[in-house]
């Protein structure tokens, strides 16, 4: 009797179960790369991807571009991740106010492009957009 009653019991709880169960999440999308609001181009080499700081240096640009807040200093891009900084790609699109003086033009007078550490800049009026290179 008892085994009877530990049976029916199993399956009125397996039956609960399977009536109550939830479908399973759909996938989810890939994550996008650090940086790939609006597109990223790869990182070029020697480009500081994943190194950390524990606060904004002294001189960086705040940069807002896509509804994400960005550090750019010394030609790299950083994000807020806790209490402390990572370098992140470029983010295609990105405008800073101004380039580090090392910066290079390139290309023909009236591209107005330039590259610093593998990152190319496109001269906008409000300063220097990132960019795929010409």
């Amino acid at each position: 009797m008892r085994a009877r009653q530990a049976l029916i019991l199993l399956a009125s709880s397996f039956a609960l179960g399977v009536a109550f169960a939830q479908p399973p999440p759909p996938p989810r999308p890939p994550a996008a790369p650090p940086g790939a609001a609006g597109g990223a181009p790869s990182v070029p080499p020697g480009y500081l991807s994943g190194q950390r700081l524990n606060r904004a240096p002294p001189g960086h640009q705040r940069v807002l571009h896509a509804g994400r807040e960005y550090v750019f200093y010394d030609g790299h891009f950083y994000v807020g991740d806790g209490d402390s900084y990572v370098a992140i790609a470029p983010p295609l699109g990105a405008v800073v106010r101004q380039l580090p003086t090392e910066a290079e033009r390139v290309g023909s007078l009236s591209q107005r492009i330039y590259r610093f550490r593998g990152v190319h800049y496109r001269r906008v009026s409000q300063g220097y957009q990132v960019t795929s290179a010409p």
